[in-house]
């Protein structure tokens, strides 16, 4: 007789993105983070309540996925379609359903993604680093409200990588844009909001905050204690703590607790 155990893969997860912001879900490999988009982008089922755009990713799926360029971590396209008739076809997709041409066109993901010389090569012939550029073209063509990047600069080299920084921050404009990510240079150049999360728990929220206001920091404190229950807050710091040195102490701290 066989039988298995049930866990949870993630627990506790209490996240709120502002419109057009880029949040960044850092944490090592095996930590959720893939999971965690695949429940935000419908892929599995879950426990427990997602909204997009004030809708329900469940009750409103049609309405959520019209809203939404997803980069899933494992790269998803069309064996035998090129690497321009992947764009046409999408972008025709998404420009009907959302009766909208707004966005980043193809020529332009082509230039700065440089995939001019590969344009009509079948996808299986490309190289993991040019399909992962694929992939991601294809995310962020056409109209979007909300960019759901998976872990969105893996195998890509230093160059290219940095051409996807410049345009993920250009999105901050007009999208609000989720990504996963387990390198801190990353999560420190593009977030305006970071969530850390270890052994599927959210770990810690980190906000940047301007000295200029610090006038207002004991209001803010005072608020925030008197909802801490309501909040499900636990701890409350302020200051100039490292990034790395954060993340570092919450990794510790689940190693530690293995053992």
């Amino acid at each position: 007789m066989f039988g298995f155990k049930s866990e949870f893969v993630l627990k506790d997860i209490d996240l709120d993105v502002n419109k057009k912001s880029i949040t960044v879900i850092l944490g090592p490999n095996g930590s959720g983070k893939t999971s965690l988009m695949n429940i935000i982008t419908g892929l599995v089922e879950f426990e427990g309540q997602v909204k997009i755009g004030g809708h329900d990713i469940t009750k409103e799926s049609y309405l959520t996925r019209n809203m939404t360029g997803i980069c899933p971590q494992e790269n998803v396209y069309f064996k035998y379609l090129s690497i321009r008739e992947h764009l046409k076809l999408v972008s025709d997709l998404k420009q009907t359903l959302r009766e909208s041409d707004s966005g980043y066109n193809g020529g332009h993901l082509i230039r700065l993604l440089n995939l001019e010389s590969e344009l009509n090569k079948e996808a299986f012939k490309l190289s993991g680093g040019t399909l992962r550029r694929l992939v991601l073209a294809v995310a962020l063509i056409g109209p979007n409200d909300v960019l759901l990047l998976d872990e969105p600069t893996a195998a890509l080299d230093p160059i290219i990588r940095r051409k996807v920084w410049d345009l993920i921050l250009d999105s901050r404009n007009s999208k609000t844009v989720l990504i996963t990510s387990h390198h801190l240079e990353e999560a420190n150049l593009l977030s305006d909001q970071i969530c850390i999360i270890s052994k599927g728990n959210n770990e810690e929220l980190v906000y940047e905050l301007n000295f200029e206001d610090s006038h207002r920091f004991s209001e803010m404190f005072d608020d925030l204690y008197a909802n801490e229950s309501y909040l499900a807050i636990n701890d409350i710091s302020l200051g100039m703590t490292t990034l790395e040195g954060s993340y570092a102490k919450i990794v510790s701290k689940n190693k530690q607790m293995m053992f």
